[in-house]
């Protein structure tokens, strides 16, 4: 039988993984003359003398097992001579010096095992050796890293968490089997490609270690894992091969962390929602499951690093909780609409895609960390609503993408000199862009109606901004703002007239939204420091606004209403002046009773 790159870097680790042990018992056994001596070929050859004086000289365990042992106390006497010294005139004594600061510093942890030495396993790590020289003429690039790759393996499975966890068929061994497969499948001899391939591989590790679910010992969960991994590669790949040759080295890295980040996401992100799917997302078709996993690596890798891209536009949500965000998104709008899925079918794509491209730089205008959150509420409500706002075909694909950047363009823009400004915080954003969204969803044509050029919730939040900029507002909490501004939106994707122009009265020419924030805002505001003092405390003043939405968008909206609201406020300032007394229900009650007249 042949074997690839896959099976005899597997065979290396496993060599590695027994020779380990098995080296440290002959350390021990023969402390003075050792017949036998085998460090790991073409890997760790490049500890010194230096390095080995500063630990037995500086290391708390160096330092005890110096005083512990009488020919080690000799030799680390020779070594205070220097390095140069000490490996010219006693040649031998400075090997066995680092190799006993070898077997020190990666040892203690080891198992002792009194197996002989198999000549299978020195040839296996013969061969990794030479493959790591790169004596094949045009190796691929896992080969050319093959070394290091059987190193790090064999650190995660001695000492590590990995221990122990290699033995026959096991699950992690199948596993890890499986994605090595994909790793030299899709490696071809692309320069540059190494750290992306050693970056995944080590991510692979991390991910069995985080998600035990992973290494269940499915073959379809393997083909999973195995998918996203090859899938990253091959996208790295392209972007590789079409870099001028110059570029390459100074791209790679970058591409390299990214590719990390992305697979650990979707493995870390994607596992449980797969396994409670599995027909959805790992098929039933033989390759199906391995093109689907290699499918959702692409998607979020195209998403944060574009193909013409040489270095990563959105450093902030390539790394982890972030991107997590994103991903968690990606899987909900996939499991609630499993066609979007489909190898032929690129709405996941599209959906993705143009949240990060046309929502990221609007984030950023006034929180470089909220682009995240945003996607993710954005991908959930797609995903709750994908009948209402997924036009697949249309210039704007996603009505929730449009209608949350009207509202952070409005939100970013500066306010004219010397009038209020609203300025939220990160969380009350959110909270106002998921209102926005639940708006959406309720009228979609919140978005698709046009007022005064611009969609019908750019200008609704226009207006609400225009209407607390009117005032001297410095007791107005941005909270208390928030609440007001989150029902004002409701009252406008309810009720049409309000993003309408009055024609009469003090407010004609300006948008009645606007005018009744305003007008509200002012009587309030102005009159008996009594009044003042209960009426625009944050639970009242909220409240007030909410009977005034509600009786508006129910009883309609003229000036004639719009005057007797400013008669009912004022009428309850003089009836507290008087009595000293306010209630909320009977504001509301005088105030229906006035419009239903």
């Amino acid at each position: 039988m042949a074997f690839g790159a896959a099976e005899i870097i597997m065979f290396g680790i496993q060599a590695g993984a027994r020779l380990y042990g098995q080296s440290r018992q002959a350390y021990v056994e023969k402390t003075r003359e050792r017949e036998l001596v085998i460090p790991l070929p073409g890997l760790r050859h490049n500890k010194t003398v230096t390095q080995a004086f500063a630990y037995f000289k500086d290391n708390i365990q160096g330092k005890r097992k110096v005083a512990e042992s009488a020919r080690l106390s000799e030799l680390h006497d020779m070594a205070k001579a220097g390095a140069e010294t000490f490996k010219l005139e006693h040649p031998a004594e400075a090997k066995e010096y680092v190799e006993l600061y070898e077997f020190y510093l990666y040892g203690d942890e080891g198992s002792l095992v009194d197996d002989k030495f198999l000549l299978s396993e020195i040839i296996a790590l013969n061969t990794v050796a030479q493959w790591r020289r790169g004596e094949t003429p045009h190796p691929t690039a896992i080969r050319r890293i093959a070394g290091t790759m059987t190193e790090i393996g064999i650190d995660y499975f001695t000492s590590g968490p990995g221990s122990g966890k290699l033995a026959g068929n096991s699950p992690t061994k199948l596993l890890l089997n499986e994605v090595l497969r994909a790793l030299d499948d899709h490696s071809f001899v692309s320069e540059g490609l190494e750290g992306t391939i050693e970056k995944v591989f080590i991510a692979t590790l991390d991910v069995i270690e985080e998600n035990p679910a992973i290494v269940s010992g499915d073959p379809k969960m393997q083909k999973f894992v195995s998918g996203v991994a090859g899938g990253v590669i091959e996208d790295i790949q392209k972007r590789i091969d079409k870099l001028p040759g110059n570029q390459r080295l100074f791209a790679a890295d970058r591409f390299a962390e990214v590719a990390r980040a992305v697979f650990s996401s979707v493995i870390r992100n994607g596992a449980d929602t797969v396994l409670q799917n599995p027909e959805t997302f790992l098929g039933t078709k033989a390759g199906g499951e391995s093109a689907m996993a290699s499918k959702l690596g692409k998607i979020i890798l195209d998403a944060v690093l574009p193909e013409d891209s040489t270095g990563i536009n959105l450093a902030a949500i390539a790394t982890g909780e972030t991107l997590d965000k994103l991903v968690r998104g990606a899987f909900v709008v996939l499991s609630e609409h499993p066609d979007l899925m489909g190898i032929n079918n690129p709405g996941i794509e599209k959906i993705v895609k143009e949240i990060v491209t046309k929502l990221a730089s609007q984030t950023e205008k006034i929180g470089p960390d909220l682009f995240p959150d945003i996607a993710r509420l954005v991908l959930e409500k797609t995903a709750a609503n994908l009948e209402l706002f997924w036009t697949p075909d249309g210039a704007g694909q996603n009505l929730a993408v449009t209608a949350v950047r009207s509202l952070l363009n409005e939100l970013a823009r500066e306010p004219e000199e010397g009038n209020w400004e609203l300025r939220l915080s990160k969380s009350q954003v959110l909270n106002v862009v998921e209102a926005v969204l639940d708006d959406l969803a309720d009228n979609p044509a919140f978005v698709t109606r046009i007022v005064t050029d611009k969609p019908a919730i750019e200008a609704a939040i226009a207006a609400i901004l225009a209407g607390f900029a009117c005032n001297e507002l410095d007791n107005l909490s941005m909270d208390t703002a928030t609440k007001i501004a989150i029902r004002g939106l409701k009252a406008a994707s309810e009720r049409w007239e309000m993003l309408e122009n009055l024609q009469g009265g003090e407010g004609a020419g300006r948008m009645t939204l606007a005018y009744v924030i305003d007008t509200i805002l002012e009587d309030l505001t102005n009159g008996d420091e009594k009044a003042i003092w209960r009426m625009t405390q944050a639970h009242v003043l909220v409240a007030i606004f909410d009977i005034v939405f509600t009786l508006l968008t129910d009883y309609g909206i003229t000036e004639n209403s719009l005057n007797k609201l400013s008669t009912a406020i004022r009428e309850a300032q003089d009836n507290l002046e008087v009595s000293s007394r306010f209630s909320i229900d009977a504001f509301a009650s005088d105030l229906e009773s006035r419009l239903a007249a």
